[in-house]
């Protein structure tokens, strides 16, 4: 009898520790480059507003968030292949739906593409047409805004990212940069004591969402709908704008 009991009893503790493994959190894969302020990398440490929001969601589900640096081009061919689970303040366009869901958003902002020009020569892109005068320096991947993009007209010049155009610009390989990330190109020109360059006169101005972007092939997908919830919770209750004043960045 004692060893009929002894053996229910290590049946019922082997299930019980069983169920504590498989209830432990899940981990979601997370792209992530240098977006200052948004997403901040210095010294190995990366921070910022985009990171503590899907970190506190995440949380609220018992998901563990796992960030893994990498260029914008990988994270979209990454996305594309379902090699990993989600990449921050991807902008929404028709062929990005093909791929991945969108998840918020999370806020709108007005979104500004600057095109930087040698300092002097602010008159250089004063209107749209000027554009077509130069070759454009962006970064591989990004979206600007569609009459950018989609003009074929536009001779384009790409470059792996903020630092790397920062580096060719001040070197004089092109006279025009086309930048979505004012703060961070500024972070990077002073990092190399440049400050030869100004804003040309031509902006183009226009209001975007902020979703972040989950893979359609993650293996992870179960966690789509909860944390797509739980962000959108976050935003209508004021925990987003809030965790966005602790970085001293206005979301109004």
């Amino acid at each position: 009898m004692k060893f009929i009991f002894s053996i229910y009893l290590f049946i019922f503790f082997t299930i019980i520790y069983n169920n504590s493994v498989f209830a432990s959190s899940a981990t979601l894969t997370m792209h992530v480059r240098d977006r200052y302020p948004e997403i901040s990398i210095e010294n190995n440490t990366i921070t910022g507003p985009l990171i503590d929001i899907i970190k506190e969601a995440g949380k609220s589900i018992d998901v563990k968030i796992e960030l893994i640096e990498a260029p914008f081009t990988r994270t979209l061919i990454d996305l594309e292949n379902g090699k990993v689970d989600l990449c921050p303040r991807m902008s929404l366009t028709t062929e990005r739906k093909n791929f991945v869901y969108f998840l918020g958003p999370i806020l709108s902002y007005k979104k500004i593409v600057n095109f930087i020009v040698p300092k002097g020569n602010k008159n250089l892109i004063s209107k749209y047409e000027d554009l077509l005068k130069y070759q454009i320096a962006v970064k591989r991947g990004t979206f600007y805004f569609e009459n950018f993009n989609n003009n074929e007209k536009i001779e384009k010049l790409y470059y792996k990212d903020d630092e790397n155009m920062s580096l060719m610009f001040a070197n004089k390989r092109f006279k025009v940069m086309a930048i979505r990330d004012l703060l961070s190109l500024k972070k990077y020109f002073k990092k190399i004591n440049f400050n030869e360059y100004e804003i040309a006169n031509y902006k183009h101005e226009e209001i975007e969402e902020i979703f972040y972007a989950m893979s359609k092939k993650s293996a992870k997908l179960e966690y789509k709908d909860k944390l797509n919830f739980i962000l959108n919770k976050m935003r209508t209750d004021g925990t987003i704008k809030k965790i966005y004043n602790n970085y001293n960045i206005k979301t109004d």
